[in-house]
Parts: structure tokens; sequence; C-alpha cells
């Protein structure tokens, strides 16, 4: 992989090569350790407890690389893309679609393992989605302000760096939308 990288002198596939090659290495070697185990013919028990933390140990490994492996696509190629255009909204737009995917990589990562273990989680899906609307009213003005922050994004009404002047007479300088 790394004379592939290297061949096309990709940033993105560099970087990512060095992230992911220790967790690569540590599940070459826990494979090797199954095997092993798996031969010694401990028994039942000791196999169904071997299957489930390979099976653990592999969830966890693919889970830390595609986690990187997000983060490593939009830092490098969509900031290079974003560095391209002109516009502005790409700017503010790529750093909050980095922050949600990387939430939801691990929100689904806790999910899948849990129910490797056992775990129904149908039940904890379904609380998350009871919870969300539950929150979601709870914080409907904190909402409605994010969904504002991103028309305002959208709208391209102000930009960082503006300044403002309130009604009242107060004026501030915009930080971050």
């Amino acid at each position: 992989l790394e004379r592939f990288a290297k061949k096309h002198k990709e940033k993105i596939e560099m970087t990512l090569l060095k992230k992911i090659r220790r967790p690569i290495y540590y599940g070459l070697v826990f494979l090797w350790l199954k095997v092993i185990l798996v031969k010694l013919n401990l028994g039942v028990f000791f196999e169904n407890i071997i299957a489930k933390s390979t099976a653990f140990i592999f969830l966890v490994i693919f889970f830390y690389i595609l986690y990187n492996a997000t983060d490593i696509f939009f830092k490098v190629w969509a900031m290079t893309w974003v560095k391209k255009t002109e516009s502005t909204l790409d700017d503010e737009l790529v750093p909050l679609l980095r922050k949600f995917f990387k939430f939801m990589v691990i929100i689904i990562a806790i999910i899948i393992i849990l129910s490797n273990w056992g775990v129904n989680v149908s039940g904890i899906v379904a609380g998350l989605g009871i919870a969300g609307i539950a929150i979601g009213l709870a914080l409907k003005d904190s909402l409605a302000n994010i969904f504002g922050g991103i028309s305002l994004i959208f709208d391209q009404a102000f930009k960082v760096g503006d300044v403002i002047k309130l009604p009242n007479g107060d004026t501030g300088e915009v930080i971050d939308i």
C-alpha cells in the first residue's frame, strides 16, 4: 500500500496509511493469536470467548480506521477542494460536515459493537430517536439559532470579520458563524 501511495504521491493516501499501519498490525497479531487458540481445541466455551473477543477487536480496528479515514478525507481532500473555490460557503460547511460524520461513525460503532455483544440495540436505537425528539423540543430555541446560523452561511449575509451594528446601537464583530 505504501508503494502504491508513494507512486501516486497523493497526500491523503500517505496520511491514511500512517494512521492505519499500527491498527492493521495489531489486527493481524490478533488474527494469528485466534488461529493458534482455535487450533488448541480449548472447548466450546473458550472458542465462543475467542470469537467474540476477536470480532470486538476487529470492529474496533475497523471503526478506528473509518473514523480516521473520515477525518483525513475532510482535512486533506475536502479542505484542498475548499481552497480552490472562491465561495466562503464551503469554508464553513466542510468543518461542520466533518464533525457530523465523525460523530455518526462513533454512534454507529457503538451500536454495532453492542449488537455484537448480544445487546438488543433496537430499544437503544428507538430510545435515541425518542431522546432526540425530547432534546429537540427542549433545545428548540438553541436549534433555531443553529439553523439560523446555517441559513446565514447559505445566504452569506454576514462573513467572519464583518462589523454589525444592532438597532440599540451596540456593535460587534463576527468571529464565527
